[in-house]
C-alpha cells in the first residue's frame, strides 16, 4: 500500500495520504480544510539494508535514520 505525500493549494499544508490499491493519479482531500485542489509532491523513499539484533536499520547511504535529512537518526524528528 504506497503512501503519497500531498500539498493543498487552498490552505498550504503538506500532509501524508495512504491508498489501498496504486492509483496512476491519487486524489487526495485536505485533512486540515477539507480542500480538493491538491498536489502530489515528489517524495524519497527509505530502504533498510539488514538489521542485527539490537542495532539500527541503516539506510542505503549506510547511515542511520532517513535520506530526507542530515540526521544520524530519526530522534528529534517532526514526523
Amino acid at each position: 500500500m504506497p503512501i503519497y505525500e500531498f500539498h493543498c493549494e487552498k490552505c498550504a499544508a503538506d500532509f501524508d495520504q495512504l491508498f489501498r490499491t496504486m492509483e496512476a493519479n491519487p486524489k487526495a482531500r485536505c485533512p486540515r480544510c477539507g480542500g480538493a485542489k491538491t498536489q502530489r509532491k515528489l517524495s524519497l523513499f527509505g530502504m533498510s539494508v539488514g538489521k542485527s539484533r539490537g542495532e539500527p536499520a541503516r539506510a542505503a547511504s549506510g547511515r542511520s535514520g532517513c535520506s530526507s535529512c542530515a540526521r544520524s537518526s530519526c530522534a528529534g524528528c517532526r514526523r
